[in-house]
C-alpha cells in the first residue's frame, strides 16, 4: 500500500535489503513490516510472533540495529536484534511515548526470513512531547 510518514532501514547484515515499517496514507495508519528485497524487486511481509506487536503508527524514529555477530556465526534459534522503532504518533495523531526492536531468528539474508518478533524495551520518562 502506498504510503508516507513510515521509517525505512538499510540492513548492514543484508546488503540489498529494506525494512519498512509504519507510516500512513489518506486514510490509515499502519502497524505492519515488510522486508524490500532491492535486488529481487520483490516486497516480502513480515509477520511477527508473540503479543507484544507496536501499535500502528507514523513520523516515528528508526535506526537498523549493526550486527554484533557476523551472520554466519550466529547460533540457530538466537535471536538477533536489526531495527529500533521508538516515538511517533498513533491513529488519532497522540504521540507515543514506547520504543521497540524487531529482532529476527535466523538470517534476513534467506528467501523468506526466518522468524521474527517485536520487542518492547523498557524507556524512563517520555521520548517526545
Amino acid at each position: 500500500t502506498a504510503r508516507w510518514r513510515h521509517s525505512a532501514v538499510a540492513l548492514a547484515e543484508a546488503p540489498g535489503r529494506v525494512v519498512l515499517f509504519g507510516g500512513r496514507d489518506g486514510d490509515s495508519t499502519f502497524g505492519d513490516a515488510w522486508l524490500l528485497d532491492v535486488e529481487g524487486a520483490r516486497w516480502l511481509w513480515l509477520d511477527p510472533q508473540g503479543e507484544e506487536c507496536p501499535r500502528a503508527r507514523h513520523s516515528h524514529a528508526a535506526i537498523a540495529v549493526p550486527p554484533s555477530t557476523p551472520p554466519s556465526a550466529v547460533e540457530p534459534g538466537r535471536w538477533t536484534p536489526v531495527m529500533l522503532i521508538s516515538g511517533g504518533l498513533d491513529k488519532d495523531e497522540e504521540p507515543l511515548s514506547d520504543a521497540y526492536v524487531l529482532e529476527v531468528q535466523g538470517s534476513m539474508e534467506a528467501d523468506v526470513p526466518n522468524v521474527v518478533r517485536w520487542r518492547r524495551l523498557s524507556v524512563s520518562g517520555r521520548i517526545c512531547g
